[in-house]
């Protein structure tokens, strides 16, 4: 494996293969035998090669948990904050790029074979508290009553911890 701690230029063209996207995880299924490159890339690189696959037709988002099981409520979540923090970089990912007919894309789906690559988008969060009287962010609907100080209590995404990684066969 070569790795990179800086950010590379990147063809936003890319080849024929597949582009896979996937929130924080990454399993050994996904690599390939032999060689292969995990480039740190800039946002705008990472958007650039989103809307190129999406032209191409070889955009598939990727993920781990069953984001539709009632029991990854949390991850949902999670899923849904990343999406909009990424929005704010300029990159459009929605709950639906995941959605594979009537059930999620699981990880096991991207492999890094031919020209097909897979760019893992990981952050780290930070706490929000807010004052004794203001709600940092809002309760979802079917979220029964807490107590106060978790209602004050946020987790949100640190937008600077926003990282991109671009995984991609040698050879």
């Amino acid at each position: 494996m070569n790795a990179s701690t800086t950010p590379q230029t990147v063809d936003p063209a890319g080849g024929n293969g597949w582009l896979f996207v996937s929130f924080w995880h990454l399993e050994l299924d996904n690599l390939p035998s032999g060689s292969f490159d995990n480039l740190t890339i800039l946002a705008s690189e990472a958007a650039a090669l989103i809307s190129s696959a999406r032209e191409r037709q070889r955009f598939m988002g990727v993920s781990r948990p069953d984001l539709l099981a009632p029991y990854e409520e949390r991850a949902r979540r999670n899923h849904t904050l990343l999406c909009e923090s990424l929005l704010e970089k300029g990159i459009v990912l929605s709950f639906d790029d995941f959605l594979g007919g009537r059930c999620i894309n699981p990880l096991s789906f991207a492999r890094l074979s031919g020209d097909n690559s897979l760019l893992v988008i990981n952050c780290g969060f930070s706490h929000v508290f807010g004052s004794a009287g203001e709600d940092v962010a809002p309760l979802e609907p079917e979220t029964p009553a807490i107590n106060p100080l978790k209602r004050r209590l946020r987790w949100a995404i640190a937008p600077d911890s926003i990282t991109f990684h671009l995984l991609c066969r040698i050879g």
